[in-house]
């Protein structure tokens, strides 16, 4: 009993190694790539095998499935992307994820793998100790990919060799001769499950072929595994997909129901009439034998060291056929995933919620600060409109049936608050995880912008406040006043929305001259009216409705230095 626990506990310490090392791995490499791939997903919308090849190549580069589809809903939870773009990609994911096991096939099985890793580990010291951020990322992946093999080396060891026990094989032998159909159900499930336990399809990856290799089970029971993990894969997407829009569920759903529908239509290749053929088309397209000679290649015995090169070729031949056999009915995936969850109408009557993934890991950090820069960029619009219709009721004046402006503005400036409170928490939360330098420095300057655009709207509704006592009175102000508070306001609006328009994207040296020079004459003309007020203050004019025009345009002074600050906010990362 004491040595099926030691035994135990070295195969999930071994798997802990590989999971771990697989994180790293795909640590590193997403920081190397860095918003690269972000912008790579948000350019591909040519059509849908251009998606897939996008879904493929971002998985193949950051050897994880789960982060790529988690940008995915990312995108289409910021309104990004498309569900039926999402899908595309999804299915190009489930193809690159098997670049994983190929690794694990290839180098796991057919080199030495301390001749590998520890040599790998090796380089990526010096490189650690370095100041330059790029090669600590590049010592992430090499101690990543380090840690991974060596994972890989302690789980071999671990699983013991059952060839000899009899006992065992007996029991598997008992396995073997079930009827198919439940056969083909139970090792679906045990790959489904360890897959949703493990949080890594990876990791099952290679706990499969290990086992396979060692003998604990046959080529069929690991095939059905491999299928139950592309089920079991598609858990992380919809567990940080909770509480966000019906389309971001729906492209973490899709993903499911993608899986699962590949699952089913294999069930009739896994049936006695079908599996020979399979399986000898799969011998026949892999170097070397899958079955000792003169056996079956549908019944075994099977020769150990070509095991994982047939389970690698299954694993991506099964996700490469699923794609080809649904890429022609990506609409009606759409259309049934929106069948499954409708948008109902009490969320639009809800409140302001920041929809973000309540997760850790850089993966959902980089997704958090894609969303997080989205509602950005609605905030910006938000303060854009309430100084437009400042601006409109400056210019036109006030209508009887209009009401107060503060009051049509007052929802709006309580959103903004809103919105600077859950924006900037989310992007404290994206500063806490393990982000590359170029993402912690765009956290900054986020929270900065958020702020600045708060103190915008906060300058736009005192400024309501203010019109709306002015215009109170029957005769607000001077015509002199009046045709300076309306000129002086166009030139604000003109000035701030010329920048508020480009919140989110970097402004270069000369937009931050221009925007320094449009200032400056904005604080010029203000100097000049309010000089003016002084001037109609001396010649008798009324002091009260005067010192109104000065706070007027003072405000609008301050909403032209906000925009100031924005722009400096917004400067070319040198």
């Amino acid at each position: 009993m004491g040595h099926i626990l030691i035994k135990t506990l070295e195969i999930v310490g071994s798997v802990a190694v590989f999971v771990y090392g697989m994180r790293v791995l795909s640590e590193g490499l997403q920081k190397i790539a860095g918003s690269r791939l972000q912008a790579v997903l948000n350019g591909m919308t040519r059509n849908r095998c251009f998606a897939v090849l996008t879904g493929f190549l971002v998985t193949g580069v950051i050897q994880s499935s789960s982060a790529t589809t988690i940008m995915v809903v990312t995108f289409v939870n910021a309104g990004l992307l498309t569900l039926v773009q999402a899908i595309g990609v999804i299915m190009g994911a489930n193809i690159g994820t098997t670049v994983t096991g190929w690794i694990v096939s290839v180098v796991g099985f057919h080199f030495h793998i301390a001749g590998i890793s520890f040599p790998l580990l090796a380089v990526a010291f010096p490189l650690m100790l370095c100041r330059e951020q790029g090669r600590k990322d590049i010592a992430q992946v090499l101690i990543g990919f380090g840690l991974l093999l060596m994972g890989l080396q302690f789980l071999k060891d671990a699983v013991p060799d059952i060839r000899g026990n009899p006992e065992m094989l007996d029991f598997l032998a008992g396995r073997s001769g079930m009827f198919w159909l439940l056969h083909y159900i139970l090792f679906v499930s045990v790959g489904a499950g360890l897959t949703i336990l493990m949080q890594s399809s990876s990791a099952t990856m290679a706990v499969t072929i290990t086992l396979a290799y060692r003998g604990a089970i046959d080529f069929p029971s690991a095939a059905a595994m491999v299928l139950g993990e592309n089920i079991g894969t598609t858990i992380k997407a919809n567990l940080v997909a909770i509480g966000a829009r019906p389309n971001a569920r729906r492209a973490a759903r899709v993903h499911t129901v993608f899986n699962l529908a590949g699952v089913l239509w294999m069930t009739v290749l896994f049936c006695p009439w079908f599996r020979p053929v399979l399986f000898e088309f799969l011998d026949a397209i892999v170097p070397g034998p899958l079955a000792v000679p003169g056996a079956s290649v549908a019944a075994g015995p099977y020769l150990p060291e070509n095991l994982p090169m047939h389970i690698s070729m299954f694993h991506t031949l099964f996700n490469t056929v699923n794609t080809l056999v649904f890429i022609g009915f990506v609409p009606h995936l759409a259309a049934f995933v929106s069948r499954l969850i409708p948008a109902g109408p009490e969320e639009e009557a809800q409140g302001y919620r920041l929809q973000f993934f309540d997760s850790t890991g850089p993966d959902t950090a980089r997704a958090n600060l894609l969303t997080a820069s989205k509602e950005m960029v609605s905030m910006a619009a938000i303060a854009r409109d309430m100084l437009g219709r400042l601006v409109d009721r400056v210019t036109n004046g006030t209508d009887p049936k209009e009401g107060p402006i503060a009051k049509a503005l007052q929802a709006r400036e309580e959103l903004t608050d809103t919105m600077q409170e859950q924006i900037t928490h989310v992007l404290a939360q994206c500063a806490e995880r393990r982000l590359d330098e170029g993402a912690a420095d765009e956290v900054a300057v986020m929270i900065r912008i958020v702020n600045v655009l708060e103190e915008f709207a906060d300058h736009c509704y005192k400024l309501a406040l203010l019109l709306d006592r002015a215009y109170a009175r029957k005769r607000p102000f001077e015509a002199e006043a009046a045709a300076h508070i309306g000129e002086y306001a166009r030139e604000i609006q003109a000035f701030a929305c010329r920048y508020l328009e480009r919140v989110g994207r970097d402004l270069s040296p000369e937009d931050q001259r221009e925007a320094k020079r449009l200032c400056a004459g904005t604080d010029a003309l203000e100097a000049r009216f309010v000089k003016a007020a002084r001037r109609r203050i001396q010649s008798g004019g009324n002091i009260k409705g005067e010192l109104l025009v000065v706070d007027i345009l003072r405000h609008f002074e301050q909403i032209a230095s906000c925009t100031l600050e924005l722009c400096r906010d917004m400067a070319t990362p040198a």
